[in-house]
């Protein structure tokens, strides 16, 4: 007894060319891209980021000190140049 399929059953292909195959090779890079998308956010929202906290945070504070002293010393010296004009 020999047993051979349908025609209706046989898969569709054009000499090897199969679609049904590279739509599901698509489908498969499409869902692996979409994971590997999804694990990058995961990891920059729960590693990268407190990380930049921890690094940056500091630093922005320490520029910032300066700055203000800066600031602040600059606005001495011109009030002590005003004074010493003044009484010129």
């Amino acid at each position: 007894i020999e047993i051979t399929p349908d025609e209706l059953n046989r898969p569709v292909t054009v000499g090897r060319w199969q679609p049904e195959g590279t739509a599901k090779t698509a489908i498969e890079a499409l869902i692996n891209a979409l994971q590997w998308l999804i694990d990058a956010l995961i990891v920059i929202a729960l590693f990268v980021l407190p990380l930049l906290l921890v690094i940056v945070g500091p630093i922005y504070l320490f520029i910032r000190f300066l700055l203000k002293r800066r600031a602040k010393r600059t606005s001495t010296q011109e009030s002590e140049t005003e004074v010493t004009h003044s009484e010129k």
